[in-house]
């Protein structure tokens, strides 16, 4: 794709499918004229029919969002002379315009709702899902404790030989009870770390996995594969995604900090402070707005009240909230 366009200056193709379709609703509506931008558009659709689904959901969620925060138009009446002689007032009736607002406004809700809800729904087949806005702490049957993140899920399974968790969705925390005899395994997406008496966690979000350890010795492989890393205290690993590749990290001290519902970001892009945010509050957060989408934010923020920490973040940034149902929070 030419990103020699001036226009493209801000576009990065490392991004999501998902926020790659929102930036190109963006310059779609402000600079659709522009020949050379749209044939880099046309390009990128063409690239995956996954651009062409995520832009065309995007492009309808943004249109339906519009009409649901403009007020309406107070109606303008025109008397006649009769009218002003005789007092009457005609009644203002509402335009079809109007009611489309309103009709527009619901559908917006009920899109966003479904997208919310979605995740949801497969979180009710699990042994042990957390649907509420806080962490939340669990003891297994041999006595190992897990921290099950808020909008998380896990299965277990346990076997004479072995003790197996499956992590379905976000993320979990364990403090392992040793056991030689039946060695404690997690599996996400297609990755399994085996504990070697250890406190680590594991993190499934867009099928990239991230296992991060605290205390102890975890080994980390593809599923019925050879070990790839093995990883010590303070190291971490993130396989799966467009950039997959096994390497080892120094995790910073603060990165346990959601056990106890604390936020810490550095340098961390405003649309994935975000999301992180997001997680728990009831709803769904929308952020409008390319060139905010660019920036980076740094400090430490408390999960516990998240919506303060999302009216925090909106004052920073010179933000505008909206509130349109309990469910869906607008930056702009």
């Amino acid at each position: 794709m030419n990103t020699q366009n001036h226009k493209m200056s801000g576009y990065d193709p490392s991004w999501s499918a998902e926020e790659q379709a929102q930036w190109w609703v963006v310059q779609m509506d402000l600079y659709g004229d522009d020949v050379e931008l749209h044939a880099c558009f046309e390009d990128w659709i063409a690239q995956d029919i996954v651009h062409s689904v995520a832009y065309h959901q995007n492009d309808s969620l943004w249109e339906d969002m519009a009409f649901a925060i403009t007020p309406s138009p107070t109606p303008t009446v025109q008397l006649n002379d009769q009218q002003k002689y005789d007092g009457r007032m005609p009644v203002a009736r509402a335009s079809k315009r109007t009611g489309r607002w309103i009709g527009a406004g619901l559908i917006a809700c009920m899109v966003v709702l479904t997208v919310w809800l979605m995740p949801q729904l497969r979180l009710f087949g699990a042994d042990y899902a957390n649907m509420s806005n806080e962490v939340e702490r669990l003891v297994l049957e041999d006595k190992t404790v897990v921290f099950l993140d808020s909008q998380s899920a896990i299965d277990v399974r346990y076997h004479p030989d072995r003790r197996e968790i499956d992590l379905l969705s976000g993320r979990a925390f364990f403090e392992v009870t040793p056991n030689k005899t039946r060695p404690f395994i997690v599996h996400a997406a297609e990755t399994q770390a085996r504990a070697l008496g250890t406190a680590y966690g594991v993190r499934l979000e867009d099928e990239v996995v991230q296992v991060k350890v605290r205390e102890g010795l975890v080994g980390v492989s593809r599923d019925q594969g050879d070990e790839l890393v093995r990883l010590q205290a303070g190291q971490g690993v993130r396989l799966g995604g467009q950039n997959d590749h096994v390497e080892k990290t120094i995790l910073p001290q603060t990165d346990f900090g959601w056990l106890t519902g604390q936020l810490t970001a550095e340098n961390l892009r405003v649309p994935d402070l975000l999301t992180a945010l997001e997680r728990y509050i009831p709803g769904r957060v929308v952020l409008i707005g390319q060139a905010v989408r660019e920036k980076t934010m740094s400090g430490r923020f408390d999960t516990k009240n998240a919506a303060q920490a999302i009216d925090d973040v909106a004052l920073l940034l010179n933000l505008n909230v909206v509130r349109v149902t309990p469910y869906l929070t607008i930056l702009k």
